[in-house]
């Protein structure tokens, strides 16, 4: 499909004709050159990129003749005032722990991030130079029997976790404790995740197709999940009874950990990262700020389906909601699943998603509006960081499956090229 619009002017010698073509499938705009009488010639030539960019600033959108990078800077404008407000008008740390706050200026610092969001992810979007209804095949491609069921488990878990919460808050809070149910899962998954990558490092060594930087990378994968997962369980300290060195007896548990040096401080790193990593890297790879014709790209960057999984625990938030990067967490998931949805073709990834979107606006309301019903205030972490590790694991096994197809195609059109 495409729409036509001529002007027309005389010359010596003939009429020449000039044409806009605008490819409405391919997004892509040409202009026509047809000369009149004797000799004619006809000439088609793409407008320059900055023509692009102004016709698709030109569409109808909800930031209406604004720039992609003005709403960018805006958006960080906005995000970088909140600070300002944190330090300067609500006195508070930026690393802030207690119960949310929901005054009117909360409220509308709440606002200014969500709005601030929103305007930067929008200026991607406008910068990849997608459209509506045209083939974004990179948006929940190859949602396969694994990759549907990954979500779908995920879901089904958050909706149970969410009865349990509601029917028994006495099991909620004893499911979170140490050495329980729910971190011994978490423990589980990341320590699988670590293995799944030390095998497929080990798998790969010998093949020359396989690049080195690949294999390097499933090695600092698999520790740093090994790592992680140890973390979970103070390093096997409770089950060994080994009593904590000297050094580690400082920290604010004095057991075997690094992240008890400064928990609060490795918490939001840690929760901040994973949301940057399921969903920021997703969302950056769907809409092409990345060259994904490079075969190592393409195996280490999170699919896009992997956005549903990793935005379930961006929504398990209770004492660290004042926190400028839980909300910039939650309210980016949820811009950035709409987004996703919108531009998507695969019917399957936009059904998941539509039921992914409500639930975890429901899941955040519940679990912020029932304080009372806590018997620690930090408990609902237990769960976020449960869906963290569930994550990582569906994330070892998505490169492991993918990784062999991947660097074997490589290898075959490199020998049919030689």
């Amino acid at each position: 499909m495409r729409s036509i619009s001529t002007k027309s002017k005389r010359l010596k010698g003939g009429r020449v004709e000039k044409a806009r073509i605008n490819n409405i499938r391919t997004g892509f705009v040409y202009n026509i050159t047809y000369g009149g009488r004797a000799g004619s010639y006809f000439a088609l030539t793409p407008l320059s990129p900055s023509h692009q960019t102004t016709r698709m600033s030109k569409q109808k959108t909800f930031f209406p003749n604004i720039q992609p990078k003005t709403a960018f800077l805006l958006g960080c404008a906005g995000l970088l005032s909140v600070l300002l407000l944190d330090w300067f008008y609500f006195k508070v740390s930026i690393v802030l722990v207690g119960w949310p706050n929901f005054s009117p200026g909360y409220l509308l610092r709440s606002l200014i991030i969500l709005c601030s969001v929103s305007a930067m992810c929008w200026s991607i979007i406008r910068r990849s130079g997608l459209s509506v209804g045209a083939d974004n095949e990179i948006i929940g491609n190859g949602l396969g029997r694994f990759e549907g069921w990954s979500i779908i488990i995920t879901l089904v878990l958050s909706v149970i976790f969410l009865f349990i919460f509601f029917y028994s808050a006495t099991t909620f809070s004893y499911l979170t404790i140490e050495d329980q149910l729910v971190e011994w899962a978490s423990f589980v998954l990341l320590i699988n995740a670590s293995i799944i990558f030390l095998m497929s490092f080990f798998r790969s060594r010998g093949k020359s197709h396989i690049p080195r930087l690949v294999k390097w990378t499933l090695v600092l994968f698999a520790g740093l999940f090994f790592i992680i997962s140890m973390e979970e369980l103070s390093w096997l300290q409770r089950i060994l009874k080994f009593e904590s060195p000297e050094l580690f007896q400082r920290n604010m548990q004095q057991d075997v950990t690094i992240h008890h040096f400064a928990t609060t401080e490795f918490e939001h790193f840690y929760y901040f990262g994973a949301f940057v990593f399921f969903v920021g890297l997703p969302f950056l790879r769907s809409f092409r700020l990345f060259p994904m014709d490079k075969k190592y790209l393409t195996l280490f960057i999170p699919r896009s389906f992997m956005v549903l999984i990793g935005a379930v625990a961006t929504a398990y938030n209770f004492d660290l909601w004042n926190n400028i990067f839980t909300q910039v967490s939650f309210f980016g998931a949820i811009v950035i699943m709409i987004a996703m949805l919108r531009y998507s073709p695969d019917k399957n990834f936009k059904i998941l998603g539509i039921i992914t979107i409500p639930l975890l606006v429901i899941t955040q309301i519940v679990y912020l509006n029932n304080g009372e019903r806590y018997y620690l205030i930090d408990e609902v972490k237990e769960f976020k960081e449960f869906f963290m590790s569930l994550g990582f694991y569906v994330y070892a096994m998505c490169v492991s499956l993918s990784g062999n197809n991947i660097f074997l195609q490589a290898s075959r059109e490199s020998k049919q090229h030689d």
